[in-house]
């Protein structure tokens, strides 16, 4: 069975940092400039990715604003329904009393 690599021997980038006590002017110069540019790449995607996350953040917001007004538009429709179906309801005894009134009056 083979054994797992460290780290220094899977990235070589990483071998090479084990090594900058060895390095001397152009290379360490070399070395720290790449060290900058790493550090701007990291602070742009950094900066990107805070300015994602606050995107989502205010979409996520709106979104859930209107779902709570949906669904106080629900409950008030529900409620008007439920008026209504009361009303229908209060109509159909008084027909029946009224049938029932005019049946009597017939007999």
């Amino acid at each position: 069975m083979e054994e797992p690599k460290s780290e220094k021997e899977t990235s070589p980038w990483i071998s090479q940092l084990a090594d900058v006590d060895k390095l001397k002017g152009a290379d360490l110069k070399y070395r720290i400039e790449e060290l900058i540019r790493i550090k701007y790449s990291v602070s742009a995607e950094l900066r990107e990715l805070e300015a994602k996350r606050q995107r989502v953040q205010t979409e996520t917001a709106v979104l859930n604003r209107r779902l709570d007004e949906a669904k106080n538009e629900a409950g008030r429709r529900r409620n008007e329904l439920d008026r209504l179906q009361m009303s229908v309801q209060q109509v159909k005894k008084v027909f029946q009393i009224s049938e029932i009134v005019i049946s009597e009056k017939k007999n």
